[in-house]
């Protein structure tokens, strides 16, 4: 069961919607991510007091370390950002809610360190299907589906319904790109 998670897209609907579910779970989050939205992400890591708060834009990250510095919140940047936050020690769930295929990087990360994964982001399989779930058998990581295939009131205790690599629902288009994205070429 999910006890601590890495939130990847935060300020999304989705990242919302997850934290709002930490909440009443009393989920602790150890990692908060959004692409450039300050406020809001000052706001979650006041709530939250994560280990890691990082805003994907440097200049945000920037007025964010700023804004955090009475706290000992760590404040990175860039997608070497959203790697540490999806490979923190302390949480055994990343929820990838992030727009796009930039999730990608993030989720092989997590999956290699073992992490259980809530896939929020399909572009992830559409773009990788079959490389991210033959990573997952690799490794033993499990995946649950995120909000984009379940209906979206509670992102996080999906996390307690893990596909097996071999019935996630990913197509044969996707399973190409993946198989175009070992050899160089997607996204």
């Amino acid at each position: 069961m999910t006890k601590t998670i890495s939130l990847l897209g935060s300020t999304g609907s989705i990242g919302r919607q997850t934290l709002q579910v930490a909440r009443e779970l009393g989920l602790s989050v150890a990692a908060l991510t959004a692409n450039r939205q300050v406020d809001l992400l000052e706001q979650q890591a006041r709530e939250f007091h994560p280990a890691l708060a990082v805003l994907y834009d440097r200049d945000a990250a920037r007025e964010l370390r700023l804004r955090l510095s009475d706290t000992d919140i760590r404040v990175e940047a860039g997608p070497e950002g959203l790697l540490l936050a999806a490979q923190l020690p302390q949480a055994d769930t990343v929820v990838t809610a992030v727009m796009g295929s930039v999730g990608l990087e993030p989720t092989l990360a997590a999956i290699r360190r073992k992490k259980r994964i809530a896939l929020a982001n399909k572009e992830t399989l559409v773009c990788a299907g079959e490389l991210v779930m033959s990573a997952a058998r690799e490794t033993g990581a499990e995946i649950a589906p995120g909000s984009w295939s379940w209906p979206k009131r509670s992102a996080a205790a999906r996390t307690s319904s893990p596909w097996t690599p071999s019935t996630a629902p990913f197509s044969r288009a996707s399973r190409a790109a993946g198989t175009a994205m070992k050899s160089g070429g997607c996204c």
